[in-house]
């Protein structure tokens, strides 16, 4: 299949040009994953383990008791990208906090980081100081550096668990997490080929905007980066140059991995379609490094797959759900490029008005086809905040929690409906952002053919109360009619202070007449 040139939702925003870069000397694609984190995290030993496997050798700057100062670095080609061969630098930066400014220029060349926790819990604080200060030093860079958080020592006895690492970090959902023991190379391999998809996802985004710059090869071995990096330092230069580094080709059995689709067509064991995950080629996942990201973690753990009423299929883990339209299963691979190209084009026109964390993904379905899906992080709907509200006993703060709910269901119909991006709604397709604003959190419209133009119409209040609120409060009631008397009296306080005595009205009626 021939690469899908998909739509940047940041396409107005200038490209660094720091890496990666097409080296016109050897004719190759430069791409650099930088291993991060604090001090005796494990990023020396996880470059160890690497070189081994990848028929590399280790070169450290220069260290002191194991401790490296400046870097680790080890040269790798594998894989090819449009028919050149992919060299992949490998860097492990010092995380001592007196080495700062050195780990920084390092850092500011990244197409892709491997962030290095400790797993132990004496270590959560040092893992916090590090991480902050990486997505200081990334978080502005276009097309976005790629992130992926390996919780390494995962055999300690007392590792934290990587929910309580990530909550420790206080971590993106959409942040890719690999799990590691970098002392015998656990996890190891698996960690580098996702950072190394993540890096190429800045590949492919530009190359499609003939934005890769071509470069000559000024440094081409780790004693060279050396140099360099230490004549950054006497000359106080606020950054290290564009740096491409050659090697010698080497084959390995990650060659297989990081190339596109191979000559065998994908097997299952049983009709379930093949699902989306960060194995996907390069230029069949949208946005490219967002959602590889997205797809490694939906993937962790394996949703219950289902044929709903029309043949769309759906899946559903505890933090993830996924959609594949009928519509989206295509024969013909160029037919599925344009199709995504389409449905891309639209999530990026929506832009706020969607919950931001989605991606879409085109998965080579052997026999089936090329099967698009849509990726969507699970968050609490105005469904459930409903739900949840009849679970305290206190009617005033009931009434004043479903009015709030009511208030912003109606807010999402003006802002989703009636601006023309969307067909339908339903208080199960809308969250609420972070800054308490109602957002689309149901599966986007496929094929997204609506327009996004803000033509703002009426809106049936009395309706959507009516049809929506109102069978959630009849179900809630029914055990337990004695509420009714105080909810009503608290709509009808808080509709009263806010001017919305017809809100208080049609659920009067929901309640005693219907």
């Amino acid at each position: 299949m021939g690469r899908l040139s998909l739509l940047s939702p940041r396409a107005s925003v200038s490209y660094s040009s720091a890496m990666p870069f097409l080296d016109t000397e050897r004719q190759c694609v430069v791409i650099r994953v930088i291993y991060d984190g604090p001090a005796l995290a494990g990023k020396t030993t996880n470059l160890r383990y690497l070189a081994s496997t990848l028929g590399s050798e280790l070169f450290s700057g220069e260290d002191v008791d194991g401790r490296t100062l400046y870097f680790d670095w080890v040269d790798y080609v594998g894989g090819s990208f449009q028919g050149m061969p992919i060299r992949c630098q490998i860097i492990g930066v010092p995380g001592q906090r007196v080495l700062e400014r050195r780990r920084r220029l390092l850092l500011e060349t990244a197409d892709a980081v491997v962030f290095v926790a400790d797993s132990r819990p004496e270590a959560l604080e040092e893992n916090l100081r590090s991480f902050v200060s990486l997505q200081e030093i990334t978080g502005q860079r276009v097309p976005p550096v790629g992130v992926v958080l390996q919780a390494n020592k995962r055999d300690c006895a007392d590792a934290a668990t990587v929910e309580e690492l990530r909550e420790a970090l206080g971590c993106a959902p959409t942040l890719a997490t690999t799990e590691a023991i970098s002392e015998t190379g656990e996890g190891v391999r698996e960690t580098f080929v996702l950072a190394a998809r993540l890096a190429l996802e800045r590949v492919r985004e530009l190359w499609s905007r003939n934005a890769l710059p071509k470069l000559s090869s000024t440094v081409d071995s780790g004693p060279a980066l050396l140099a360099a990096t230490k004549e950054a330092e006497k000359n106080h230069l606020p950054s290290l140059s564009t740096l491409g580094l050659g090697g010698r080709e080497r084959r390995s059995p990650l060659d297989a991995i990081l190339q596109q689709r191979g000559s065998q067509e994908p097997t299952r064991a049983t009709d379930l379609p093949l699902l989306p995950d960060s194995s996907i080629p390069v230029g069949g996942v949208w946005p490219p490094v967002e959602g590889r990201a997205m797809l490694h973690e939906s993937a962790r753990a394996k949703p219950t797959l289902e044929q709903v009423r029309g043949g769309d299929w759906v899946g559903l883990s505890p933090s993830w759900k996924l959609r594949s339209p009928v519509a989206g299963l295509f024969k013909d691979p160029k037919e599925a490029s344009l199709a995504i190209i389409d449905w891309a084009r639209w999530h990026a026109k929506a832009g706020p008005r969607l919950l931001g964390q989605r991606c879409l993904a085109l998965v080579d379905d052997g026999a089936e086809g090329w099967r698009l899906w849509q990726v969507v992080p699970r968050l609490p709907t105005l469904l459930e905040r409903a739900q949840r509200l009849f679970a305290q006993p206190n009617d005033v703060h009931l009434g004043e929690g479903l009015f709030e709910v009511i208030d912003l269901r109606l807010r999402a119909e003006t802002k989703l409906v009636g601006s023309g991006l969307l067909g339908r709604l339903d208080l199960d397709s809308v969250a609420v952002s972070e800054n308490s604003e109602p957002i689309f959190a149901g599966f986007s419209p496929f094929p997204a053919r609506l327009s996004t133009q803000d033509n703002a119409t009426s809106i049936d209040e009395d309706r959507l109360v009516r049809d929506e609120l109102g069978p959630l409060l009849q179900s809630q009631l029914h055990e337990a009619p004695h509420r009714i008397p105080g909810l009503l009296a608290s709509f009808q306080e808080v509709a009263a202070k806010r001017d919305r005595q017809g809100l208080a009205r049609v659920i009067r009626q929901v309640l005693l007449v219907s």
